[in-house]
């Protein structure tokens, strides 16, 4: 398979978008999101609660009753046990790097004071050090450089592991858990599951959409490598598309992104199970988050958050059913344009059916009829990046993960590691369009985008050849 070539891409730089102007039709709601009204006015009423909530004068006191009360509405809207079992950290990424780092570091001392202090006839998981972490091979960069950062920071100390999701659907079940764990793991790395401190999936992916079964995933691995082997998801891109619920997923720990779901950005939690210890602080200084997350609260974006969760769980029902139908209206645009060119497809990378109802990867490519002269035509597919640029006034989208998908030039193509999961090779990675739908959209602009979509893709190949 090859690309179409073109022009070379004009290097964009940063400017600001003018009110004044027609914004273009947004369809990265996966990348970010833009902050609620609920949240504004939460932060606005925020300017009345200025003092520091560590201090024990009236003003520190009303700071601390305001985080408190934030605290206590996230808990509620994402189902922990209480209220101590939210800490505050500064967005996704710093909660994935306390739940890994920390949660692993916790799950291994626990481990190892079992193994000194245990009986003369110790159980299997109590003579051995938990020193392993799992993740999927879809992970997000929050998630993979952290699991890249535990083996060289605590070398000798611990070793991560991917286990492969299903290449048709980009799943992992419970069944492929299971035979990696009880067979894999020992069979080509010599390790035994009793060894596993922590595993680590994400609830819904960021590119493909991909829903894992979370709940069934914890018990898989709690029932082979016992209570000990810690359980972390990333719930920041199913938060207000599907069902979250820390306590019916049993897990141990579960990552919120704010800005994922109509809060402020530069905010998000890392909730802690019932029964699950707290992880070891990997940030030091003052006492803050109970000792796990040292700095001044930062009470405006914390009251922020919880006014935008709250909206995200309880309108949840509605907002989903609106997210799909813009998803479908999309969709059907896209594949009616597309068909009115002969030879012109849309491929899906990974699965609708599995999928959270915003979220579309596709790529558009062409394949010529048969021929006596070629009777086996090499598809071709759009360049991705050129139609974000060549349409970016029209329509913003993203190729591939919005988070690494800038490439500079003279730079190796890398395909993304949920593409290459699902084995997309390079020329259709390279036309992968990743679309998603959010609250603000609207079914007449979702089909004016398909229309741009699919005509503009029509003509880069015409182009192109």
């Amino acid at each position: 398979m090859c690309n179409v070539e073109g022009p070379p891409l004009k290097k964009l730089r940063p400017q600001l978008m003018h009110s004044t102007e027609p914004l273009p039709i947004y369809l990265d709601f996966n990348a970010t999101t833009p902050v609620c009204r609920q949240a504004w006015e939460a932060i606005d009423e925020c300017r009345h609660h200025w003092g520091n909530a560590s201090s024990i004068h009236p003003y520190g006191l009303d700071a601390n009753f305001v985080v408190s009360n934030a605290r206590e509405r996230c808990q509620r809207a994402i189902g922990a046990a209480s209220a101590k079992h939210i800490i505050f950290t500064s967005g996704g990424t710093e909660a994935n790097n306390l739940a890994i780092l920390g949660g692993a570091r916790a799950a291994r001392e626990l481990s190892n004071d079992n193994a000194q202090s245990s009986s003369s006839s110790p159980s299997p998981q109590e003579r051995v050090v938990r020193d392993v972490i799992i993740a999927t091979n879809t992970e997000h960069p929050a998630v993979e450089e952290v699991l890249k950062a535990a083996e060289t920071m605590f070398r000798d100390v611990f070793t991560a592991i991917r286990v492969p999701v299903d290449k048709s659907t980009g799943v992992l079940s419970p069944a492929a858990l299971r035979q990696f764990l009880t067979t894999d793991l020992m069979a080509t790395h010599n390790i035994s599951p009793n060894r596993v401190a922590l595993v680590t999936v994400m609830h819904a992916n960021n590119e493909l959409g991909t829903i894992h079964p979370i709940a069934e995933l914890v018990r898989v691995v709690k029932e082979h490598c016992g209570e000990g082997a810690l359980f972390h998801t990333d719930a920041s891109q199913s938060i207000g598309k599907i069902r979250v619920h820390v306590e019916e997923l049993g897990v141990d720990f579960l990552t919120v992104c704010s800005h994922k779901f109509y809060g402020p950005k530069g905010v998000g939690a890392l909730c802690v199970g019932s029964k699950t210890p707290l992880p070891k602080k990997i940030t030091f200084g003052a006492g803050h988050e109970s000792g796990l997350r040292p700095g001044t609260e930062n009470i405006i974006l914390y009251c922020g958050m919880a006014a935008a969760l709250e909206l995200a769980v309880f309108d949840l029902g509605r907002a989903a059913k609106h997210l799909f139908d813009c998803r479908q209206a999309l969709l059907e645009t896209l594949q009616m344009e597309l068909a009115k060119k002969r030879g012109m497809f849309l491929v899906f990378n990974g699965s609708l059916e599995h999928a959270i109802p915003n979220t579309l990867n596709v790529a558009i490519g062409y394949s010529a009829a048969p021929s006596p002269q070629n009777p086996n035509p090499v598809p071709l597919f759009i360049s991705a990046q050129r139609l974000i640029t060549e349409l970016g006034h029209i329509v913003a989208m993203s190729a591939g993960s919005a988070c690494h998908s800038s490439l500079k030039e003279g730079e190796a193509i890398v395909i993304s590691a949920p593409l290459r999961a699902v084995g997309v090779e390079e020329a259709r990675a390279v036309g992968t369009l990743r679309l998603t739908t959010g609250r603000s959209s609207t079914i007449d602009e979702m089909k004016r985008a398909g229309r741009f979509i699919a005509r503009r893709a029509i003509q880069q190949l015409v182009e192109g050849w």
